[in-house]
């Protein structure tokens, strides 16, 4: 049969867009989501869910405090999706949860404030590639919820007449917790973070560059302390001294620590000046002396022996330089100033003194309940990749 010149040319054009169609149909999309050519039509049995996790088990109700969901997947085709339910803790009725190795899907998640201290059952729908599209919502996973801990200081200046009782000129630090200043509070660099309520009674300035405060500082009343030692406690015959017992040691001089790899134990009252100067210095000790107190050096790893208290001046000034340091407990010095500089830092526990003075760079002030600065880190560059991830899956998203 012979063919018109018009219906030729129409059988060229469907050919033609056939071909198309069938080229696009072979080709996968650039976000890793197959067409629908590549859709498996036999599959008609859901997705294997197994090893619900949740790490921490519990969190406190203050959208802060975060744990890492997981969970493991496999499936006969490909798994097409895995999300999880976080409406009940004021995230999004569908999360997408993102594969990180093998068949392991992981997001994360913090509990807003207001969210009722309890178990939840938090619960996965992860389906297939299948044409049936075939799902298993069987599985959740358990994460218990907690009352909030009441927010408690990192940094507190206590001076009513000290101009700049609070100054912040470094970069690219981090405090977690409440600061107040019962002057004033001056913050001259670049990048840092506040991550806790900022209270000051005269003047806050911030005359830097990309700084961070939440929520914004507040005007206040002056305070006192939140917390005090008294240095009677510590000296011979004091009921911290005798609560050491052997492990109480009473320094009538200056009492400085140098080298490498020294270990210090126990509860040290120290009549002259402090200086720890080495490397490596480590150790669950109390340091209170009536001189001054310097430390300098690098990796440092220092856990509070009495009271939460890692180190106690009676004098004007303690310094702290060096590096790459871990010191777990209060630094207090009521009648001086603290200036916290170097680099790398991490201090739980918090400052409080007369004045504080921060020039340091990637310094960690952390309240007593906050997470340290290696799990806060790196849970933040994992939710900046994990919530790139998602948004990606959003936008790219096959129906």
């Amino acid at each position: 049969m012979m063919l018109s010149g018009e219906l030729k040319k129409s059988m060229k054009k469907i050919l033609s867009i056939l071909a198309i169609l069938l080229l696009f149909a072979s080709i996968p999309c650039v976000c890793g989501v197959q067409y629908s050519a590549n859709v498996i039509a036999a599959d008609t049995n859901p997705p294997i869910v197994t090893d619900p996790s949740a790490n921490p088990a519990a969190i406190a109700a203050d959208g802060i405090q975060e744990s890492q969901l997981s969970v493991t997947v496999t499936d006969e085709s490909e798994v097409y999706s895995v999300t999880v339910n976080l409406s009940v803790l004021g995230g999004y009725e569908v999360e997408e949860m993102i594969k990180i190795n093998s068949n392991v899907y992981t997001t994360t998640t913090t509990a807003a404030v207001g969210t009722p201290p309890e178990a939840y059952a938090l619960q996965v729908n992860a389906t297939d590639n299948s044409t049936n599209k075939n799902s298993n919502t069987s599985v959740s996973i358990q994460l218990t919820v907690t009352a909030p801990v009441p927010e408690t200081y990192a940094i507190w200046a206590n001076s009513t007449t000290h101009k700049r009782a609070i100054q912040l000129s470094g970069s690219r630090n981090m405090v977690n917790g409440k600061v107040h200043s019962n002057n004033d509070i001056k913050v001259s660099g670049s990048s840092n973070m506040i991550k806790g309520t900022t209270e000051y009674v005269s003047t806050f300035t911030d005359s830097g560059s990309n700084n961070t405060f939440i929520p914004p500082p507040i005007k206040v009343s002056p305070e006192h302390f939140p917390v005090q030692y008294n240095i009677e406690d510590y000296k011979p015959g004091g009921k911290e001294a005798i609560a050491a017992g052997d492990k109480y040691h009473h320094i009538k001089g200056n009492f400085h620590v140098s080298g490498s790899d020294v270990v210090s134990d126990g509860l040290y009252y120290v009549e002259g000046d402090v200086k720890l100067s080495g490397s490596n210095i480590s150790g669950v000790f109390t340091i209170v002396t009536e001189g001054k107190i310097d430390v300098s050096g690098s990796e440092h790893n220092c856990t509070a022996y009495s009271g939460n208290l890692l180190f106690f001046s009676n004098d004007t000034k303690f310094k702290i330089a060096g590096g790459k340091s871990y010191f777990d407990g209060i630094f207090y010095i009521p009648k001086g100033a603290i200036e916290a500089s170097g680099s790398e830092n991490t201090i739980n526990g918090g400052l409080l003194a007369d004045t504080v003075k921060l020039s340091g760079t990637e310094l960690n002030i952390n309240a007593a309940h906050f997470k340290t600065t290696v799990e806060t880190a790196q849970a933040s560059g994992d939710n900046i990749i994990m919530n790139a991830l998602k948004a990606l899956l959003r936008f790219f998203r096959v129906k």
